[in-house]
């Protein structure tokens, strides 16, 4: 039997190229559907991140990328929900700003993670001049830790070894008397 029966028989048949484009099998339709943008837009106002709304719609981080990639009305939806969210997160700080339960540094981590563009520390200079302060002031915070450490002694030092010592507890047969030798 010949080896290449089999693989003419497996060969497709063409479609010619005026033919209309079926779906292809193998790749499954897209779930999206436009009411989806509303649905994003009302939960950007009840403060869900991104990660949530795709949670919601029941589907990955990477397919909420594609939709937005590949529909640009899900695109101006989604960032309109960011828009919304980060807005209700602004508005429930000063809600609770100067009430006891308030904690300030937890907000601050928090709205950094949500809200990048507008809440993360910047890691240049701010005014362009090409020097770093904070980078500076790390570097010497680092060079002090370092200097630190350098003057405690280290094991191995010129400190001398001290040998361990055989303790016998008295009423113990086994080992050999205080101030015999073993």
């Amino acid at each position: 039997m010949s080896t290449t029966a089999p693989a003419v028989a497996r060969r497709k048949a063409r479609a010619p190229k005026d033919a209309p484009m079926l779906p292809n099998p193998a790749k499954p339709m897209s779930k999206y559907k436009p009411e989806y943008c509303a649905l994003v837009e009302q939960w950007g106002r009840e403060g869900k991140s991104r990660i949530q709304c795709a949670s919601l719609l029941n589907i990955d981080r990477g397919t909420l990328g594609n939709w937005e990639r590949d529909f640009p009305e899900f695109q101006r939806s989604l960032a309109r929900a960011m828009a919304h969210s980060q807005n209700w997160w602004e508005a429930k700080a000063q809600q609770s700003l100067g009430k006891k339960h308030f904690q300030a540094q937890l907000w601050r981590y928090s709205m950094a993670g949500r809200f990048k563009e507008d809440y993360a520390e910047a890691r240049g200079p701010a005014d362009g001049s090409g020097f770093d302060l904070g980078g500076f002031v790390a570097g010497l915070v680092d060079a002090g830790a370092r200097a630190a450490l350098a003057s405690k002694p280290q094991p191995g030092d010129a400190a001398k070894a001290v040998e361990p010592l055989d303790v016998v507890v008295e009423g113990d047969k086994s080992g050999p008397k205080l101030g015999e030798q073993p």
